[in-house]
């Protein structure tokens, strides 16, 4: 997946390994991305959130997760309390 695919930046936008846009809705845009870290080649999971404003996207919110065992916890998590929606 090409890093122009999201709006990330350019220093992890050629780095992008995969990534999942939740929601992209009027003026935000919501994605979950598998990046590799350029300095260290280590992979991890950063969860964006952009807002369009004067015809780019900014990032307004971001949330990185650097291993296997925090995604799997998060994701126990996220069903458990999906349930209580």
């Amino acid at each position: 997946m090409a890093g122009t695919d999201f709006p990330v930046g350019p220093y992890y936008g050629d780095h992008i390994v995969d990534g999942l846009t939740i929601s992209r809705r009027g003026k935000w845009w919501t994605a979950i991305l598998v990046i590799e870290e350029p300095s260290n080649k280590k992979k991890f999971i950063n969860m964006y959130r952009w807002e369009q404003k004067d015809g780019d996207w900014k990032i307004r919110k971001n949330f990185k997760i650097n291993s296997k065992k925090d995604a799997d916890k998060l994701v126990e998590i996220i069903n458990e309390l999906s349930q209580k929606l």
